[in-house]
């Protein structure tokens, strides 16, 4: 386990009720239940895209999820609020110096947080031109490693962000095996990517969400009116011995290891701590027995295919 977590939760005493939802959901977008298979999943079958899901059995009125897929995690966190009529959290670690949640009601985007000292995500002013339209695979993955060394664990968290095929592109362009076409269809994605978020940038009808786009944190510690905001939605997750100031105190605290304000947070909400440095690449170095000794029963991993 390293310095990126991310899961997802339910406000649900039922994990089962979750994962049929779940599947519901990945049901109508045009994938089927594969068989889980660590190898196959770590290098896809051609023309496929997967997401693999690890779902928790139900603690303390929450069932935790760990999604391969970080900005998909979000968008079923919202789903299942709506399918479920209930609440979902989001919550990431960002390389262990920032934490961040998401919270959903009944399919609405309710509340965002990023701790003090967060950095920005992305920041595309600061991104070279010839990066973005560079189509030779090779200066590419040049590119793509020394950045790498200039910041360890870069290519892990940008990979935890992309979509299954372009996570593929970018996992063939870092080892070197990519071809001139995989590297223009990866730069193609990106300029798009970055044309839609600077024509999207500041709309209010933005599908992104709330902490995405207007995060009272914004690495800066919140004002008193924020927290409030803040306290105002978190008050019905709050367990019987928790109160508004402790959850006031954990959101404005600094702290050299993210991982330990969040699990705090998430033990006063009632959810299991551990998922504070959590996320679905640990799974295959965890052992049933070591997660049950965490107070983590896993209910089932899911792997969802779907041919293209």
């Amino acid at each position: 386990m390293g310095g990126y977590a991310s899961s997802l939760h339910v406000r649900s005493d039922d994990a089962q009720a979750v994962i049929a939802e779940i599947a519901k959901s990945f049901g109508a977008q045009g994938y089927r239940i594969a068989d889980v298979d660590r190898k196959a999943f770590e290098k896809p079958e051609a023309g496929c895209t997967d997401r693999l899901l690890g779902v928790a059995g139900a603690e303390n009125g929450w069932v935790g999820v760990l999604d391969s897929d970080l900005l998909g995690m979000l968008t079923l966190a919202q789903e299942l609020s709506a399918r479920l009529d209930t609440y979902a959290i989001c919550v990431m670690v960002n390389g262990g110096s920032s934490w961040h949640y998401e919270l959903f009601r009944g399919g609405r985007p309710l509340d965002g947080f990023d701790s003090p000292g967060a950095p920005p995500l992305l920041k595309l002013d600061g991104i070279p031109p010839e990066v973005l339209e560079m189509p030779d695979a090779d200066e590419l993955a040049k590119a793509i490693g020394e950045l790498s060394e200039q910041v360890p664990g870069i290519v892990e968290m940008i990979e935890s962000l992309l979509p299954p095929e372009m996570r593929q592109l970018h996992r063939r362009i870092v080892e070197g095996t990519a071809t001139a076409d995989d590297a223009e269809r990866f730069a193609a994605w990106t300029r798009q990517l970055t044309e839609e978020t600077v024509s999207d940038f500041g709309k209010p009808e933005s599908p992104l969400p709330i902490g995405l786009t207007e995060s009272a944190g914004n690495g800066k510690a919140a004002s008193k009116a924020a927290l409030d905001v803040h306290i105002h939605h978190l008050r019905p997750l709050l367990g019987p011995k928790a109160d508004a100031n402790q959850i006031r105190q954990l959101l404005l605290e600094e702290a050299p290891c993210a991982q330990e304000p969040l699990a705090d947070f998430l033990e006063r909400i009632g959810i299991n701590p551990f998922f504070a440095q959590l996320s679905l690449q640990d799974l295959p170095e965890l052992t049933e027995a070591g997660l049950r000794r965490e107070g983590i029963q896993l209910a089932r991993s899911i792997l969802f295919r779907k041919a293209q």
